[in-house]
């Protein structure tokens, strides 16, 4: 999870993890121009560079030190 970029998350931003659904998928709200990105990138204060760090930014904007991981899912049963 550390590296060179924080991931960008499918969720709006909410201050906490209240209302999330237990089935783990992505909380997305309709308008909502907020985001929640995790993890932290080369760039950020060493306190920041842990894979449960989470921040905001605006789905408009973009960033180097934002991007994504691929990841495969199979459904098991």
């Amino acid at each position: 999870m550390i590296g060179n970029v924080e991931e960008w998350c499918a969720d709006n931003w909410h201050p906490d993890h209240s209302d999330y659904d237990s089935n783990g998928r992505a909380r997305v709200v309709d308008g909502s121009s907020m985001c929640i990105v995790r993890g932290g990138s080369t760039i950020r204060p060493a306190k920041h560079c842990r894979p449960t760090y989470r921040s905001r930014t605006s789905r408009e904007k973009r960033y180097q030190t934002i991007g994504f991981r691929v990841v495969h899912w199979e459904q098991s049963g």
